[in-house]
């Protein structure tokens, strides 16, 4: 698993870093950023395209992060749940182990009745569909 994620990662770092060698003339440009929002506007000052995108990104990297957090303080909570439920299981069944093994030792009187089993050799059974083919 170790190694799957390095090699994503390589992969990652190459892709972006063969995006920016090809494209060095427009990251390495200044834009300026503008909001109107009706009320003001508002301008920044010239800023390299380079910073912007990775700006952008960070941003949706920690926008995704913040939303999938509660579910992941879920699970954690989940896991630490079913983890206690499996400790109790495993104490129960190694008592119920111990138990079994203690009564194992222990000879059992017979109490148990034998019984006769019956085959259907030895029992008459008769064919309505022989009786049928005898008569005819």
């Amino acid at each position: 698993m170790k190694k799957g994620k390095l090699a994503f990662l390589i992969v990652f770092i190459g892709f972006f870093a063969t995006l920016f060698l090809q494209n060095k003339e427009f990251f390495m440009m200044k834009k300026e950023i503008g909001i109107n929002l009706w009320v003001a506007a508002y301008q920044t000052p010239p800023v390299f395209v380079l910073f912007i995108v990775l700006a952008f990104f960070l941003i949706g990297l920690l926008t995704g992060f913040f939303s999938s957090l509660p579910k992941l303080i879920r699970f954690k909570r989940e896991i630490k749940s079913l983890t206690a439920d499996l400790k109790t299981q495993r104490d129960k069944l190694s008592s119920i182990e111990k138990t079994m093994a203690s009564d194992e030792k222990e000879p059992k009187p017979e109490s148990v009745e034998k019984t006769e089993t019956v085959s259907e050799e030895s029992m008459p059974v008769k064919i309505a569909s022989e009786e049928t083919a005898k008569d005819a």
